[in-house]
């Protein structure tokens, strides 16, 4: 009885420990079962180190005064058989559908056939397609070089130095893009104009600072004006995000997971507000978007606006 006693104790220990954990879905590490539910994921090979590219001289130095191109990216985190999966795909995607409607698709990178228009380009994590997830990186950071790109939005697993996939969000080193981008002897030194490190904990001074932004926190535009620069402003979470959680079965193993419906409505609410839902109603600044959006989906996270809070999403 005792040693029975003892294995439900420690089966009950591994359900608490399982149920209790608000699964970051930004700094989750792959489950080691190759089965989640009914899905087979097909195990990662080890990543191979990203040759990254040079960075590539601006042709007119004027570029980075205009709202300029972007790139929008997405890891896939979650299997495509998780529930809520497809409306999470479908409203990160508004991200990608706002850049669209500020300039030509194919100045929205990684550019068709890469991307689909009116999608996030995809850094394939589970699926068929997972071992070409470090090409993904490599296409990505090849294209935050070119010289007219300024806004950068990317949803992925991080912290305040690095981001990329689980477990270690070993891709890309703010240091290294801080580098690789801009600050090599004036090659590409423009301050981006938006960038949204959708990830956790990347909040701070590192990742504003590798994109060429102020860590300052305003909204006047005084301070731009005498820096001679643009607005600009960089948007980073303060704490881990929940985007789902892990369901286990009864003995405690993972057999899937559920994303956080907060976790999508946010995100959705953010770019309808901005945009004042692509023109329906009168669009709001950036930091009061963000704000009504976590109002009304509920998130408890926290995030922070670095240099110009009052950014409008057409500036």
């Amino acid at each position: 009885m005792k040693n029975d006693n003892q294995k439900k104790g420690k089966v009950g220990i591994v359900l608490v420990l399982l149920l209790a954990a608000a699964i970051c879905a930004y700094r989750k590490a792959r489950p080691s079962s190759n089965t989640i539910g009914s899905e087979t994921v097909q195990p990662m090979p080890p990543a191979e180190p990203v040759a990254r590219p040079s960075a590539v001289k601006r042709a007119n130095t004027n570029d980075w005064l205009q709202r300029g191109g972007w790139v929008v990216a997405r890891v896939d985190m979650f299997p495509a058989k998780t529930a809520l999966y497809s409306e999470w795909v479908s409203n990160t995607d508004l991200i990608a559908r706002m850049a669209e409607i500020l300039t030509p698709v194919d100045n929205v990178l990684p550019a068709p056939p890469e991307r689909v228009p009116g999608k996030l380009f995809v850094i394939h994590y589970f699926g068929p397609n997972s071992p070409q997830h470090a090409a993904d990186w490599a296409l990505m950071e090849n294209s935050l070089t070119n010289a007219f790109v300024r806004n950068f939005y990317l949803c992925a697993h991080g912290n305040s130095n690095n981001i990329g996939d689980p477990p270690f969000d070993d891709q890309m080193e703010s240091s290294e893009m801080e580098s690789f981008l801009h600050q090599n002897l004036g090659t590409n030194a423009h301050s981006f104009r938006f960038v949204f490190m959708d990830a956790c904990k990347t909040d701070g001074t590192n990742w504003p600072q590798s994109f060429g932004i102020p860590t300052i926190i305003t909204d006047d535009l005084k301070y731009f004006k005498m820096k001679g620069i643009p607005p600009c402003a960089f948007v980073g979470w303060r704490d881990n995000v929940v985007g789902g959680t892990a369901i286990p079965s009864p003995s405690g193993i993972l057999v899937g997971w559920s994303i956080d419906k907060r976790f999508i409505e946010f995100r959705s609410e953010f770019i309808k507000t901005w945009t004042g839902n692509f023109g329906q109603f009168t669009p709001m600044p950036l930091l009061a978007s963000l704000n009504a959006a976590k109002s009304k989906s509920r998130i408890e996270e926290s995030f922070t606006v670095r240099g110009y809070t009052g950014l409008m999403w057409d500036q």
